[in-house]
């Protein structure tokens, strides 16, 4: 397996209209079996969570669960997602804490 970080507090909840979540670059993954620390935005609370990474037509290609800990002041959640047989191209990556509602954050797979 490889590693990967996905820093996710890029994609801080605007108080604006003008600038949104998609202003940031998104996250990029390897084409692989991959340990994923996944840092979450600022005001996630540790618990369950929840990571999926879907298609252009919203399906899930891989999905796991992990524990989100605060780790350096930063909810941080560590899953292992096997991407191998996933196209490269762009993806959304779905991630919530068990009980909330799905937040999306734009993905490559490379």
């Amino acid at each position: 397996a490889v590693s990967a970080e996905l820093d996710l507090r890029k994609f801080a909840v605007q108080r604006s209209e003008t600038a949104g979540e998609a202003a940031a670059p998104p996250v990029a993954l390897p084409a692989n079996v991959v340990d994923v620390t996944v840092l979450l935005p600022v005001g996630s609370e540790p618990g369950a969570y929840e990571v999926q990474l879907l298609d252009g037509d919203l399906r899930s290609r891989a999905e796991a669960a992990g524990k989100g800990t605060i780790e350096n002041f930063v909810t941080t959640v560590r899953v292992r997602m096997d991407l191998q047989r996933l196209p490269a191209g762009q993806y959304q990556l779905a991630v919530r804490r068990q009980g909330d509602s799905w937040r999306m954050f734009p993905a490559t797979v490379r």
